[in-house]
């Protein structure tokens, strides 16, 4: 059954691009939180511990310990906190589901308008089946900065510098994943001392924690410094483990070292005209040379790769998609420990295939369809 929806879904999403088939905006509206609701009922008890770590942080909130649990801003452990407070009426994973889907389909209108209103592509992001597993199957809550990173650049474009870098600074507490892209808005701020306010609110919803559950400041700040995915996942950390497996623990440091200075550098490149343009490619140079990986990060691309949609870019929407559906599988079944080793092979073989799309699109990027982004 989960193989059987996701794989239909799939198949019109390319029915959809194939025919550029269009609806309004309220019946892309429509679709999308139908599709995401009927997810979420027909997999009701799908779960995962990125899940149920929203409840292990709102639990300490509930009792006001200043044990800090969460890799990322507060954000997080308030949000945990409202599920369990309200559990009496709904279930804590279920109301998590729902926030999620109320946010992406905020994305869906959000992507209708830097679109320029365009009704294919509104369609398919909300169509698309890389988020709608992320989040309503997996339980991932990337949706949410996403969202307040797209308002953020559709503040930008329209010319709110200050409501914009707010908003992404916004997009910064709910998860700190938008301050890896932020440079592209930097380069064409008109007053550049408009960019302090990029940590305006990160800044005193710590102080506040801090303040209020007595929490060291660096119990919150070293978590966030130290996060990362998982090494020997994805990509050239894949290749390195295979190649390398006993590699030194302050080699892999230091190549992550280098990594995170060659994207600081390369941000400053990108040179399109259109922000959207050149937030994504450095999107993309990140996804190809990360050494670390977390499979849900894929949802980051989604709307991008949609707006801009250099060519051939079906095929990662494809491949993001029979990869997620292995990978989360464990989500919604409970697998026989012979068939755990099988799925990796499959994790590892379709990963791969992934990052291979990645890269080919990365050099495609100029060259858009009809309707995107020019």
């Amino acid at each position: 059954m989960y193989y059987l929806v996701f794989l239909l879904l799939l198949f019109v999403f390319y029915f959809v691009d194939k025919r550029k088939i269009s609806v309004s905006i309220n019946k892309s509206l429509l679709i999308g939180i139908f599709i995401r609701l009927a997810i979420t009922l027909i997999f009701l008890k799908s779960s995962s511990y990125d899940l149920t770590s929203f409840l292990d942080a709102g639990k300490i909130i509930l009792n006001k310990q200043s044990t800090y649990s969460s890799l990322y801003f507060p954000f997080f452990s308030y949000l945990g906190s409202l599920a369990l407070f309200l559990k009496d009426f709904i279930s804590p994973l279920i109301f998590l589901k729902l926030i999620f889907t109320i946010f992406d389909i905020g994305n869906i209108y959000l992507i209708y308008l830097l679109s320029k209103k365009n009704l294919n592509i509104t369609l398919l992001y909300a169509l698309n089946p890389v988020t709608i597993i992320c989040s309503n199957i997996h339980g991932q809550f990337d949706v949410i900065p996403i969202f307040f990173f797209l308002l953020g650049i559709y503040f930008f474009n329209r010319h709110k510098e200050r409501l914009s870098i707010l908003v992404i600074s916004f997009a910064i507490f709910t998860k700190t994943w938008p301050a890896l892209f932020i440079i592209p808005i930097f380069k064409k701020l008109k007053n550049k001392w408009l960019f302090l306010l990029i940590i305006i609110i990160p800044l005193l919803s710590t102080l506040f924690h801090c303040w209020y559950f007595k929490t060291p400041v660096m119990d919150i700040l070293m978590p966030i410094k130290n996060y990362r995915g998982v090494y020997g996942y994805w990509g050239i950390g894949n290749i390195l483990i295979l190649l390398l497996p006993k590699l030194d623990g302050s080699i892999l440091q230091l190549l992550r070292r280098i990594f995170f200075i060659a994207l600081f550098f390369y941000s400053f490149y990108p040179s399109n005209k259109n922000i959207i343009k050149n937030i994504f490619k450095v999107m993309l140079f990140f996804f190809v040379f990360t050494l670390t990986f977390g499979s849900q990060w894929l949802s980051w691309l989604i709307p991008f790769v949609i707006l801009v949609r250099p060519k051939k870019w079906y095929w990662f929407i494809l491949s993001a998609t029979l990869y997620l559906v292995i990978v989360f599988a464990k989500n919604v079944y409970t697998l026989p420990t012979n068939a755990t080793d099988i799925f990796r092979v499959f994790e590892t073989v379709l990963g791969f295939a992934v990052w291979i799309m990645i890269i080919f699109i990365t050099s495609r990027v100029k060259e858009t369809g009809p309707n995107g982004l020019h």
